[in-house]
C-alpha cells in the first residue's frame, strides 16, 4: 500500500495500523515534519544498509527501535540480497529455509518471497513500526554489481532488462515510497527530497539506474563523461544543493564517495569525473553530508575536494556513523548483519 495522506498538522505524532479482513495490524507511529521555515532544536535518524537476513538476526534494529528520539531511518541499499540461501550462507542460528529460498532470485515471486523473509523479523518489523522511514536502493536489491541496464554476469540485456522490471516493481511494493515511484517496466524514478524545517535538507539519490557501466581500463576510468547518476539526477541535485537555505544538506546514495582506490571501480572511484562535479555542487551549500552504504564498515570521513589534496569539502558517513559534529542533528545507525569476511559486497 502506498497511500498518500495529505493536510496533516506539521511537527505532530500520529499513530496508525490496517486492517485486512479480521486481521489488524500493530500500531505504528510517526511525526509529520516541521513547518516550512521552522528550525527545530533537533532531528535523529537511523541509517541501515546490507542487511543480510540469512547472516544473523537483526538485533541491531531492536535498539534502534528502541531509541527515544528517533525521527526517521533511512535504508540506503541492499535491503535484500539476491543469493540463493544454503547450508553454507545460512548463519541466523535457528533457523531453515524452503527450497523457494535456495536459489538466486530472479522473478517477480521470488523478490516478493524474499522481502517477505527479511520483513518477517521481527526487529525489523519494529523499526518500521516506530517511526518513518525514507529509502533508496544499490546493487543486491536487482543482482550484484549490476551497473545501469547490464547484468554483472552476462545475462542478455533483453533478459536482465526483464529482471530489473520485477526487481524494481517488488522494491517499490515493499519499501517507503511515493506512487510516482511506481515502475514502468525497468525504468523509475526513486529519487526524493525533503526538508527538516530549516535544519536540514535531504535529497535521496539513485546511484545504479542510469550509471555507465564500469571502466575496462585507467584511460575510460578518467574520462570527463562518466556519469554515475546521470545528467538529469545531476542536474536535479545540484539545483536542490544550490537553493538550500538549510544549515545541513544531507545526500544519501548507495555507494562510497570518498576516495578509497583506483580499484573501487563499481563506488565513486569509478566515475571519478562524475565526483569532481558532485563535490563543486556539494561545495555550494552548507555543511554537505554523504550517507552511504555498501562497504560493511563503520566509517565517518572528511571528503577531499580533490583526492589529491587534503581540503574538505563535506563529509560523509558509510553505513554506521559516530556522533555527528552537527548542532541538534545526530546520525543514529545501526549495523545489519552484513556478508562475512571474504564473501562479495
Amino acid at each position: 500500500m502506498h497511500p498518500r495522506v495529505e493536510g496533516l498538522e506539521p511537527g505532530t505524532e500520529h499513530f496508525y495500523r490496517f486492517r485486512v479482513g479480521r486481521e489488524l495490524s500493530p500500531v505504528g507511529r510517526f511525526r509529520t515534519l516541521p513547518a516550512a521555515g521552522e528550525t527545530p532544536g533537533s532531528f535523529s535518524f537511523g541509517l541501515v544498509s546490507c542487511q543480510v537476513w540469512y547472516h544473523g538476526h537483526f538485533t541491531a534494529h531492536r535498539h534502534l527501535a528502541a531509541e527515544e528520539d528517533l525521527d526517521l531511518v533511512v535504508f540506503v541499499g541492499d535491503y535484500i540480497y539476491e543469493y540463493g540461501i544454503t547450508e553454507t550462507n545460512l548463519w541466523r542460528q535457528g533457523t531453515e529455509v524452503g527450497e523457494a529460498h535456495r536459489v538466486e532470485i530472479e522473478t517477480l515471486e521470488q523478490y516478493r518471497l524474499r522481502y517477505a523473509l527479511s520483513k518477517y523479523d521481527p526487529h525489523l518489523q519494529a523499526v518500521h513500526a516506530r517511526t518513518a522511514a525514507v529509502a533508496v536502493w544499490d546493487d543486491h536489491e536487482v543482482q550484484n554489481n549490476y551497473t545501469g541496464p547490464l547484468s554483472d554476469t552476462g545475462i542478455g540485456e533483453e533478459d536482465f532488462a526483464h529482471r530489473i522490471a520485477v526487481a524494481y516493481r517488488a522494491f517499490y511494493e515493499n519499501m517507503p515510497l511515493d506512487v510516482a515511484a511506481l515502475p514502468e517496466g525497468p525504468d523509475t524514478d526513486i529519487t526524493a527530497g525533503f526538508d527538516v524545517g530549516t535544519l536540514n535538507r535531504f535529497s535521496l539519490l539513485d546511484s545504479r539506474q542510469f550509471r555507465d557501466a564500469e571502466p575496462v581500463d585507467a584511460a575510460e576510468q578518467q574520462r570527463e563523461d562518466r556519469t554515475i547518476l546521470g545528467a538529469a539526477q545531476e542536474e536535479w541535485v545540484g539545483e536542490r544543493l544550490a537553493d538550500s537555505e538549510a544549515t545541513w544538506n544531507l545526500l544519501a546514495n548507495g555507494v562510497v564517495l570518498v576516495p578509497i582506490n583506483e580499484k573501487s571501480t563499481d563506488m565513486w572511484d569509478g566515475y571519478p569525473a562524475a565526483r569532481r562535479r558532485l563535490l563543486a555542487q556539494m561545495a555550494q551549500a552548507q555543511n554537505p553530508v554523504m550517507l552511504t552504504g555498501d562497504i560493511h564498515k563503520h566509517v565517518a570521513a572528511e571528503i577531499p575536494a580533490d583526492p589529491t589534496t587534503r581540503a574538505r569539502s563535506g563529509w560523509a558517513w558509510s553505513w554506521c556513523a559516530p556522533r555527528s559534529p552537527t548542532t541538534g542533528t545526530v546520525p543514529r545507525t545501526q549495523a545489519a548483519p552484513g556478508p562475512g569476511p571474504g564473501t562479495t559486497t
